[in-house]
């Protein structure tokens, strides 16, 4: 009996450290800025292009109780990618009471879609003091989107990005040639696939927002 016990024991011990071993780390940036601490990050990760996620922002005091209270409209963040920015987008809790959600953590839904180095500017007040913090993606702070490609199965399908550079490059071989018909059909097809990309990624980000 005294095996079994053990041998038992044993078995849960090894699941326990499978799954720690093959659970995807959380890349955040903890920071701590006038009495505010804070956890940035992507809320869904690993991020891949094409695919609705949110930028996340944990908050509490140095107490480490959190901080619940923010107005509608009392931070706001920028996304950056390269020279592009968003408008500001107001950063609203994704805590409801009685529902789900983690106490002080606020979101601003966003659909990356390049590959790469994103930059969160979050701007405006807490608890009635200023906020101005810029956090960048990478190593050491948090994840920077990447490719779906690389880990899709059966097939790696291109992202509506990759469909859009292609679209754009038959619409400009099709602009000099007399005899387009398969350009043609080639560039109405990849708009297709395009729109349709983008019409699931709204109905994703409609799902996500009436969870």
């Amino acid at each position: 009996m005294k095996n079994v016990v053990l041998r038992t024991a044993a078995l849960c011990l090894s699941a326990i450290l499978l799954l720690a071993l093959s659970a995807p780390a959380l890349a955040h940036e903890r920071r701590t800025e006038g009495g505010v601490q804070a956890v940035v990050g992507w809320d869904t990760e690993p991020t891949y292009v094409g695919f609705a996620n949110a930028v996340q922002l944990t908050l509490s005091d140095t107490a480490g109780e959190p901080i619940v209270d923010l107005g509608p409209d009392e931070l706001k963040v920028e996304v950056s990618f390269g020279d592009e920015k968003t408008s500001p987008l107001p950063v609203e809790p994704a805590f409801r009471v009685g529902a789900f959600g983690t106490p002080g953590v606020y979101t601003a839904p966003l659909i990356p879609t390049r590959p790469g180095v994103y930059t969160f500017h979050f701007m405006g007040t807490i608890k009635g003091e200023p906020y101005d913090q810029t956090y960048t993606s990478g190593e050491g702070t948090f994840a920077s989107p990447q490719n779906p490609a690389d880990v899709s199965f059966p097939a790696k399908d291109p992202t509506a990005g990759e469909l859009a550079a292609r679209l754009d490059q038959l619409s400009e071989g099709s602009d000099g040639d007399d005899d387009g018909g398969s350009d043609s059909t080639g560039v109405i097809a990849i708009g297709i696939a395009v729109a349709a990309l983008a019409l699931a990624g709204f109905a994703l980000v409609k799902k996500s927002k009436s969870a």
